[in-house]
């Protein structure tokens, strides 16, 4: 239901932004204008982003597009969420770019930071009906200007902004804390992780049970047991630790070796990425339905995202060889954003960004090793290998030879449960962070409402109705314009020397 069928308190009225304001449109500058210095030139991304840079233009300019700070603007053009608004400029003399329009109102008769607050309280209004596609869009100077917005008093307008004000103000300083929430659950996570694979976590463990077999015993009579086992073309084995990798602590009835050792041990069964070359799907064959592939953009937070992956079926996947998972695989990615890991819960087969470890499970438990590859320990040897080279990759050559640490399988049990309580106590610790953001965007956005039905502060029957006042401000307007058709016609231009 339109706004406009509410009943507006006593003293308050609507009217079309149009009828309050002019509207002065920035200068289409090109990039063969802009130079190091003169007046700066405010575009979009400046409004939004204070740390953007800016370009500059020292030229003759027309006076209309010169921003003065304090001035009211509203971007016109641009991103559904990003780009629209009304901002009051903050900065210094600039020049106004194309799709920002200048709002010139007589300031004695509307409270500023009301207007502005008033013009953003109708942004969804104005991007429902501006035109464009879901990208890029724009509000027509004519929709912008009979868009309406409801006017209390003056004094009215004073004690909205006020209050508006003062609650953002407490909800910002609570959105602030709850922002610092994250970092700080990173770096807890990352600290759980480094203590369970230096064995902290599970010391008092190992003191009540002396006599589990420690894992280094455990797999050579093992490898004895299966014998010489088949790896793949290229799997080295007797690998040396690198000098560039930190040497970890870790508990004497641990075994480390490299992946390539574990393998050629059957510790681990299988390690392999997807598919390479002519045999990789082209983005038009992706159909649907059918088998997920798995990029390193479904891998995030433990999981696989196996709904939002791109589907493979039909000629494409009949051409694939390699990457088919198995239930229970590790995977990691390891090409673009490299180091995240989850466990397969469903068929699908990989890209090359992703690689699967094929747990021998009575040696690794598939939980266990996804937490080890997503630890210090190992995100640090991936680091190494990425600073050797220009990109965020670490083919399956590189892999072989980085070191996993395994403890006795008892062991391993133990330090998967330790883990899962405390990853999920760090989820549910994001899920209320989160949730509680939302609220506050919620309250942000009930109070807006509350203060554009009157609700928000007391009326005082004492004040000027606005009906007068909006009399005042088309008085004003008038009379402004019958000012400029007496003025010449041809206005001077001005040189842009950096300040005016």
């Amino acid at each position: 239901m339109s706004e406009e069928l509410n009943e507006l308190p006593e003293g308050w009225s609507f009217s079309p932004i149009g009828d309050l304001c002019d509207l002065v449109n920035g200068r289409a500058f090109k990039p063969k204008e802009w130079s190091d210095s003169g007046l700066p030139i405010i575009r979009i991304q400046n409004l939004n982003n204070p740390d953007s840079k800016f370009n500059h233009f020292d030229g003759e300019y027309a006076d209309k597009h010169l921003v003065r700070p304090d001035d009211l603007l509203f971007a016109w053009s641009g991103t559904p969420g990003t780009s629209f608004g009304a901002h009051v400029w903050k900065g210094e003399l600039a020049l106004l770019n194309q799709h920002i329009f200048r709002v010139l109102f007589p300031e004695e008769y509307l409270d500023k930071n009301y207007f502005r607050l008033a013009i953003n309280h109708k942004l969804d209004e104005l991007i429902q009906n501006a035109h464009g596609g879901v990208g890029l869009r724009h509000v027509t100077k004519g929709k912008f200007e009979a868009t309406k917005v409801s006017i209390p008093p003056l004094n009215e307008q004073k004690r909205i902004v006020n209050k508006i004000e003062s609650l953002q103000s407490r909800s910002q300083r609570a959105r602030e804390a709850l922002a610092e929430v994250e970092p700080l659950l990173e770096q807890f996570r990352q600290s759980v992780l480094a203590a369970a694979f230096r064995g902290d976590l599970t010391a008092d463990w190992r003191a009540a049970h002396p006599d589990i077999e420690p894992a280094s015993e455990y797999l050579n009579s093992l490898s004895s047991e299966l014998g010489e086992i088949k790896t793949r073309r290229g799997v080295p084995r007797n690998v040396s630790y690198r000098t560039d990798f930190k040497y970890p602590a870790f508990p004497s009835s641990w075994h480390f070796a490299s992946i390539g050792d574990f393998l050629h041990l059957g510790a681990l069964l299988d390690v392999k990425d997807g598919n390479h070359g002519a045999n990789h799907p082209k983005t038009s064959e992706f159909t649907e339905t059918g088998l997920p592939f798995i990029t390193a953009a479904q891998v995030r937070d433990f999981t696989i995202d196996y709904d939002g992956a791109p589907k493979v079926s039909g000629k494409p996947l009949e051409k694939l060889r390699v990457g088919f998972t198995e239930l229970d695989d590790v995977i990691i990615t390891h090409k673009g954003t490299v180091g995240r890991t989850a466990i397969n819960t469903s068929t699908c087969v990989l890209t090359p960004q992703t690689t699967y470890y094929r747990c021998r499970q009575n040696c690794f438990l598939p939980q266990y090793l996804m937490y080890y590859l997503s630890s210090p320990v190992f995100q640090e040897q991936l680091s190494s290998v990425m600073s050797q080279t220009t990109r965020n990759f670490v083919p399956i050559s590189e892999q072989y030879n980085l070191f996993l640490l395994a403890p006795p399988l008892q062991e391993q049990i133990e330090i998967v449960r330790i883990l899962n309580e405390a990853i999920q106590r760090i989820r549910d610790t994001e899920i209320f962070t989160s949730e509680s953001t939302l609220q506050l965007t919620q309250l942000d956005q009930s109070i807006l409402s509350k203060a554009f039905r009157g609700e928000l502060v007391p009326q005082d029957p004492e004040d000027e109705p606005a009906a007068e006042l909006l009399a005042r401000i088309q008085a004003a307007r008038a009379a402004e314009q019958a000012t400029q058709k007496k003025r010449t016609s041809r206005r001077k231009t001005k040189k842009s020397t950096g300040r005016t």
